[in-house]
């Protein structure tokens, strides 16, 4: 065999060593795992050792609050198609390298959740997502998630309550019922959230747009110092929508329309999957 070909297998097999070892510095069946042997080798020298050793810790886990036995998980990442397969390598590589620590422990039980599904559609798309946001993206969906358990819904009443008189008017003119198109959408409470009551719970004024809370210094002249914030959160209302999280209605205005303008918002079929991974105070 030529030198340069040894060498090349002694460095690889160097590095399977390390990181097996680091793998049981943590646990010892971390080393029996391939996936997890494969992708701590590819991060060694990127990332410090102690930080390895944390996020991998937190994986284990989070194993143990889902209840999953380690031999089970085992089976079912020797059992990955090759397209799971590769974007398990891929997230799992990203969990213990670039993933900020806003999102680590979210990140880490939708890929054991990935990993354990048999239809996995959902927890791809939301391993995606993940990669995306901020930390004021997370603040944002933590401040939804708290608005749903304890906020006051008035405003959303109220709407509903005319939405439902005015269809009862319309129903009964078949006539106009042909030509009448109906674009006031509102879900169920746990869905659609209006702008004011949002503000509300949120310690802002109800007379102040999400535009304005992003244009205007508002800090200097209030009491309660929330506004700095808001000029981060606008930006994560449009990121979002664009990420299939939120579905945003606007106030209709004569002249131009602004996209900050909200009137209510509607959590997507992704985003009521994703609130389930948003940690708060009351869980």
């Amino acid at each position: 065999m030529k030198k340069s070909i040894a060498n090349k297998i002694q460095t690889a097999t160097e590095g399977i060593a390390a990181a097996s070892n680091m793998a049981v510095l943590i646990s010892p069946w971390f080393a029996t795992v391939p996936l997890i042997v494969f992708c701590v080798n590819r991060t060694i020298g990127l990332i410090s050792d102690d930080d390895i050793i944390k996020r991998l810790k937190k994986f284990e886990d989070a194993l143990t609050k889902k209840r999953i036995t380690k031999k089970h998980f085992k089976e079912k990442v020797a059992g990955l198609s090759e397209h799971k397969k590769f974007f398990a390598s891929s997230t799992l590589e990203y969990i213990i390298k670039n993933c900020i620590p806003e999102t680590v422990d979210i990140y880490i039980s939708l890929f054991i959740d990935y990993i354990m599904a048999d239809k996995y559609d959902i927890e791809e798309e939301l391993c995606e997502i993940i990669l995306s946001l901020n930390k004021h993206d997370i603040e944002l969906l933590k401040y939804i998630r708290k608005f749903l358990k304890t906020g006051d819904k008035t405003i959303y009443q109220k709407e509903l309550k005319a939405k439902n008189n005015n269809m009862g008017y319309k129903a009964d003119d078949r006539d106009d019922l042909f030509m009448f198109t109906d674009r006031n959408v509102i879900l169920d409470k746990n869905r659609t959230i209006f702008w004011e009551d949002f503000a509300t719970f949120c310690n802002l004024s109800k007379t102040i747009t999400l535009n304005e809370t992003m244009l205007l210094e508002k800090c200097e002249n209030e009491a309660n110092c929330v506004y700095h914030k808001w000029n981060f959160y606008g930006k994560s209302f449009i990121k979002l929508e664009k990420l299939g999280i939120l579905s945003l209605d606007y106030h209709t205005f004569l002249g131009t329309m602004n996209n900050m303008e909200i009137s209510r918002f509607h959590l997507t079929i992704l985003g009521l999957e994703l609130l389930k991974y948003i940690k708060i105070d009351y869980d």
